[in-house]
C-alpha cells in the first residue's frame, strides 16, 4: 500500500484505464484489475500517446518513463531540463513543456524550441498539437503563442489577451479556443487568432468568462482540463472543477440593438434630424449612443466607424461616445455596432448622417476669388522671375567674357613662359650641344684632309674616296639634324595639339640630352611601352618637359657616389596614358616636398627655379597632372599622366 493517498496526476487512456499518481508509484486500474508501477521518485503529468503507450514524468518532472500497455517500461528518457506538461501530439510523439522551453518527441527524433524561436518565458503549462505540425501554447505569466515551421508567434495583452497567466488550452470543435486563466476562462475565436498570427490584424476580442459569472480562478493540475466522453469540459479551479458544456454556448445569443442619444458640437446638443447639420467652425462632433442589456451591460463592447474618415471599424470597448475634431466641410455617415458578453454582435449597424457647414473662407465663391488672386500673384511674380533671371544672365554673360579673355591673357603669358623656359635650358645645354656639333665637324674635317691626302699622292682609290665622301654627308646631316632640333626646340610658336606618341617625343629628346647624362656619367634605362602611348598634345612642349625632367636627374645626382641610374617608363595600360623619369639620387628633402612644383622653389645655387614649375605649367594645360614621389629608400619618381587618346588616321 503506498504510503501517502494525495493524488499528483490522473489519466484515463484509450482502454479504459484510470492511471493513478501516489508520491512515487503509478497505478492503474481497469474493471477491477490493478498494475503497480514503482518508479522511486514523484511521479508528475501523465499523458497516452497516439501509440498507445503510457509517457510519465518523475523525479520532479527531471526524467520520462515510457510504459507499454501492459505495464513494462521500456524506457526511460533524460530530458536535459525539467518537465512540466506533458500532451500528446494528434499523429505521432508526444509533447512536453518546460520553463520557457517546449520539446517534441516523434518518430523523427527530438526537437527543442525555445526563446531563440520566439517561445515565450513562463512555465509552459499546456500545448495544443494540431495535425499539420504546429501548436498553440500556453505559459503562466508569458500568455499564448502559436507554434509553427519552427518559429512561435507570442500573443499577449497588447493583442488583446486579457491575461497572461494560462493553465490549459481547450479546442471546442466551433472554431474556438478556451483558455484557463487567473481571470477565468477566455474564449478566443480561432479565426480572429489565426488574423493575427498572420498580420492580417492587430487585436483580437475574446470573450471573458470571470468570476462574476460563476467561473472561479484557474488552477494548475494534471491535467488542469479535459475533455469527457460527452464532449464537455472540466476544469481546475481555486474553487474545485466546474464543468461547462461548450455546445451550450454562447449563453446569450440576443444580438445587441444599439440606440442613439444624441450629437453634440462643441458641447452643445444639435437638434435631431433625418441629417444633422454641425454648424461650421466646429472643432469636435461627439457621438452619444447606448444599448439595452439585461446581463452584464459593462460588459457590452462597441465598435465605430465614420464614413468618409474611416477606412475600418475602430474598436471603442465600453466607451458610449465617440469624439471627432477636425472634420472638413462634407457629409458623414457615422456607424455603431455593439457586442454582448458572449462576443455576439449586432446582425446590422445602426448609423447617423451629420453635413458639416463649411466656413466663410471655405465656400465656393472664396476659393473662385482666392484662385483669381494666387493666379494674378504668380503671374507677377513670374515676370518679376524673368527679370531677374535676364539681368542674372547678363552678367553671367559678362563675366564669362571675362574669364575668357583672361583665359586667353594666360594662355599667351603660358606659352611665353615656355619659350623662356626652353632659351634657358637651352643655354645650360650649350656645352653639351656645342659638343654634339663639334663631334660631326671634326669627323668632316678629318675625313676632308685625308681624301686630299689620297688625291695629293696620285694613290687614288676610288673605292675608298666615294667611303670618305660618304662618311663626310653622314656627318653634315648628323650635325644638320642636331641644329634643326635645336632650332625647333627654341623656336617661338603657337601651341599646336595633335596626336602624338609619347615613345616617339622620348627617342626625338635624348639626342639633346646625352652629353648631359655623359657628362654626370648617368646610365639610362629605357622601358617604353610595346605600343604607341598617344595623347592629345604640342610635341615641342612634350619635349621641353623631358628635357626639364631629365636635366633635374641628372643634377639631382650629381653628388651621388656609385651608380647614377637613370629610368624613363611609358606606359599605355589604363585609360590615362602615364610618363614616368625615375632617378637614384638623394631624393626630395622634406622641406620643399610639398612646394617642389612651385616657381623659384630650387635646391641648386645658380638654378631659377622655373623648371618643375613650366612641367606642371604645360601638363596642366594639357589636362594632365604631374606628380613626385620621394618614398623610397633613395630616388626621386617624377610621374606625368595625361588623358587617353585616340591616335588619327
Amino acid at each position: 500500500m503506498q504510503e501517502s493517498q494525495a493524488v499528483f496526476a490522473l489519466r484515463n487512456d484509450s482502454q479504459g484505464t484510470l492511471w493513478t499518481a501516489y508520491q512515487t508509484q503509478l497505478t492503474g486500474t481497469r474493471k477491477g484489475s490493478k498494475i503497480e508501477i514503482e518508479l522511486h521518485a514523484r511521479v508528475g503529468p501523465i499523458v497516452e500517446a497516439k501509440s498507445g503507450e503510457l509517457w510519465v514524468t518523475y523525479e520532479s518532472g527531471r526524467r520520462i518513463a515510457r510504459i507499454q500497455k501492459d505495464g513494462i517500461v521500456v524506457d526511460r528518457i533524460d530530458p536535459l531540463c525539467r518537465i512540466i506538461t506533458l500532451n500528446a501530439d494528434p499523429i505521432d510523439g508526444v509533447w512536453a513543456g518546460s520553463i520557457g522551453e517546449v520539446i517534441r518527441y516523434s518518430a523523427h527524433g527530438v526537437e527543442r524550441f525555445d526563446s531563440g524561436a520566439g517561445v515565450p518565458k513562463g512555465d509552459v503549462r499546456c500545448h495544443l498539437p494540431e495535425r499539420d505540425g504546429s501548436a498553440w501554447i500556453a505559459t503562466y505569466g508569458g500568455g499564448l503563442a502559436y507554434l509553427k515551421n519552427g518559429r512561435a508567434t507570442p500573443i499577449s495583452r497588447s493583442q488583446g489577451l486579457p491575461n497572461m497567466a494560462l493553465s490549459s488550452i481547450q479546442d471546442d470543435g466551433r472554431g474556438r479556443l478556451w483558455l484557463l486563466s487567473n481571470q477565468g476562462l477566455i474564449v478566443a475565436d480561432t479565426a480572429e487568432l489565426m488574423a493575427l498570427v498572420e498580420g492580417r490584424a492587430a487585436r483580437f476580442d475574446p470573450v471573458v468568462i470571470g468570476p462574476s459569472r460563476g467561473m472561479p480562478e484557474g488552477n494548475f493540475g494534471s491535467p488542469a482540463s479535459f475533455r469527457d466522453e460527452e464532449g464537455r469540459f472540466w476544469f481546475s479551479t481555486i474553487d474545485g472543477p466546474v464543468r461547462i458544456d461548450s455546445r451550450t454556448f454562447p449563453y446569450n445569443d440576443n444580438p445587441p440593438r444599439v440606440q442613439f442619444e444624441g450629437v453634440l458640437a462643441d458641447d452643445v446638443p444639435l437638434p435631431k434630424a433625418a441629417t444633422i447639420e454641425v454648424p461650421a467652425a466646429t472643432r469636435r462632433v461627439v457621438f452619444q449612443f447606448t444599448t439595452f442589456a439585461l446581463t452584464a451591460p459593462e460588459r457590452v463592447q462597441f465598435r465605430t466607424r465614420l464614413d468618409g474618415l474611416d477606412e475600418a471599424w475602430t474598436e471603442s470597448g465600453a466607451e458610449r461616445t465617440v469624439s471627432y475634431t477636425g472634420l472638413k466641410p462634407r457629409e458623414y455617415t457615422f456607424r455603431v455596432k455593439a457586442r454582448n458578453e458572449d462576443g455576439v454582435w449586432s446582425t446590422a449597424s445602426a448609423s447617423v448622417q451629420i453635413r458639416v457647414a463649411p466656413s466663410w473662407w471655405e465656400t465656393n465663391w472664396f476659393r473662385t476669388a482666392g484662385l483669381f488672386l494666387g493666379l494674378a500673384a504668380l503671374y507677377a511674380g513670374d515676370r518679376i522671375r524673368v527679370g531677374v533671371i535676364r539681368r542674372r544672365a547678363r552678367t553671367l554673360l559678362e563675366a564669362t567674357e571675362g574669364r575668357a579673355s583672361a583665359e586667353e591673357r594666360e594662355s599667351r603669358l603660358r606659352e611665353q613662359l615656355a619659350h623662356v623656359g626652353r632659351v634657358a635650358t637651352a643655354g645650360e645645354l650649350a656645352t653639351s650641344l656645342a659638343h654634339e656639333v663639334n663631334q660631326p665637324l671634326a669627323a668632316i674635317v678629318t675625313n676632308a684632309q685625308a681624301g686630299r691626302r689620297y688625291i695629293a699622292n696620285d694613290a687614288a682609290d676610288t673605292k675608298r674616296i666615294e667611303d670618305i665622301l660618304s662618311d663626310i654627308a653622314q656627318q653634315g646631316q648628323r650635325a644638320s639634324d642636331i641644329i634643326q632640333r635645336l632650332r625647333n626646340f627654341l623656336r617661338k610658336h603657337e601651341s599646336e595639339r595633335r596626336s602624338v606618341d609619347l615613345n616617339q617625343v622620348v627617342r626625338d629628346t635624348l639626342p639633346l640630352v646625352r652629353r648631359e647624362l655623359q657628362d654626370h656619367r648617368v646610365d639610362l634605362v629605357l622601358d617604353l611601352a610595346a605600343e604607341p602611348v598617344v595623347v592629345d598634345a604640342d610635341p615641342i612642349q612634350r619635349q621641353q618637359v623631358v628635357v626639364n625632367l631629365v636635366n633635374n636627374a641628372c643634377e639631382a645626382m650629381s653628388n651621388t657616389v656609385g651608380e647614377r641610374t637613370l629610368e624613363i617608363r611609358t606606359d599605355a595600360a589604363r585609360q590615362r596614358r602615364r610618363f614616368e623619369v625615375c632617378d637614384s639620387g638623394p631624393g626630395i628633402a622634406p622641406d620643399i616636398a610639398e612646394r617642389l612644383f612651385q616657381p623659384y622653389v630650387t635646391t641648386k645655387a645658380t638654378g631659377m627655379g622655373l623648371g618643375l614649375a613650366i612641367c606642371r605649367s604645360i601638363v596642366e594645360a594639357h589636362g594632365g597632372r604631374i606628380s613626385a614621389d620621394s618614398s623610397g629608400k633613395t630616388g626621386t619618381r617624377i610621374c606625368v599622366d595625361l588623358p587617353e587618346r585616340t591616335l588619327s588616321n
